[in-house]
């Protein structure tokens, strides 16, 4: 936790290319929450945990699934998703070669 006398300045910290994920439970009516904001899932997925991922170059949140007996998971659904700031390129000397 920070101390209440610490600031961020929210400028510096600029939004990259890249992706933000969550794992959340499908609740009884059938949503996720991501980010305090209700996206529905399906029926089908009630209980179940899902995978959402936010594509921030794309501006895109996509839902997977994975049962206990797949290998890989599923798209289950992707939606727009707007964003107020500005995404940058990652840039290329953070990489490790």
């Amino acid at each position: 936790m920070l101390k209440d006398t610490v600031e961020i300045n929210s400028d510096k910290l600029p939004l990259t290319d890249g992706q933000v994920h969550f794992i959340r439970t499908v609740d009884n009516e059938a949503n996720i929450s991501v980010l305090n904001e209700a996206f529905r899932v399906g029926g089908e997925f009630i209980s179940e945990y899902v995978w959402a991922t936010i594509c921030l170059a794309d501006r895109k949140m996509k839902f997977y699934y994975q049962a206990k007996d797949q290998n890989a998971a599923i798209l289950l659904k992707d939606f727009e998703y707007k964003l107020n700031e500005v995404v940058i390129p990652l840039k290329q000397d953070i990489w490790k070669s």
